[in-house]
């Protein structure tokens, strides 16, 4: 049976999930298949999504295969002629949350399939798992144009494309930072070293009045007014 403090533990890791998925704004598939053709989310958009969030909220993500399938396929083309054999890797990956504030962590397994003639669908596979695995983790959804979700997760009417505004006096905490996040990644081109210094310069700060980095400690006031900077540097750069 749990104890108290797992419970205390357990509560915390939720709350940060929780924020990781109020913070997460919609991603664009950005990545094409021409073969196929249909668009699709690149990995390193995930990839670069999910690393802000989680290092916002202090969480560790640590990735491992819990098992692995290999099947061999082979099949012909509609002339009959035999078509090289091809491989299809079916994996199960593990990907343990860990709280680096409490040391609390859980595991969550998800699963991602790779089919290739060559070596390659061992790596197609792990990197379908991560990221099914990331964008769920994240509930996050994905669109041919972000610019079309509403703040309430539903598509608006189609229109003219630009992003909405988020006000200042939009007291909503979790719009605020969503919007912030996407700004930031924009203007720094995702380097968190950059986005962290670019906190403390431009005025966020927590309770005490003191700058901080960090979104959990700092005030909703000092967030609105960091977001108005960024708007206008935003503009500034034609973004």
């Amino acid at each position: 049976m749990p104890t108290t403090e797992n419970n205390s533990d357990r509560k915390k890791l939720y709350a940060k999930l929780f924020a990781v998925q109020r913070d997460a704004a919609p991603l664009k598939k950005n990545g094409y298949n021409k073969f196929q053709n249909y668009k699709y989310v690149q990995d390193e958009d995930v990839v670069m999504a999910a690393r802000a969030l989680f290092l916002e909220h202090k969480l560790l993500v640590v990735p491992s295969v819990v098992s692995r399938a290999t099947t061999k396929m082979s099949g012909y083309s509609k002339d009959g002629t035999v078509l090289k054999e091809s491989v299809l890797t079916e994996i199960t990956v593990s990907m343990r949350v860990a709280d680096i504030e409490t040391g609390y962590s859980e595991e969550f397994q998800f699963t991602g399939d790779g089919y290739d003639s060559t070596d390659k669908a061992p790596y197609k596979a792990m990197t379908g798992a991560r990221k099914y695995a990331l964008m769920s983790l994240m509930l996050i959804p994905t669109t041919d144009d972000p610019e079309k979700w509403g703040d309430n997760g539903h598509t608006e009417e189609s229109g003219p494309k630009q992003n909405k505004p988020v006000h200042p006096e939009d007291t909503d905490r979790g719009k605020i930072i969503t919007e912030v996040n996407r700004i930031e990644t924009e203007l720094s081109q995702g380097n968190m070293s950059k986005r962290r210094n670019s906190r403390k310069k431009y005025g966020v700060k927590d309770a005490g009045g003191k700058p901080t980095d960090d979104f959990t400690d700092a005030t909703t006031d000092s967030l609105a007014e960091y977001l108005t900077v960024l708007q206008k540097k935003e503009a500034a750069n034609g973004q």
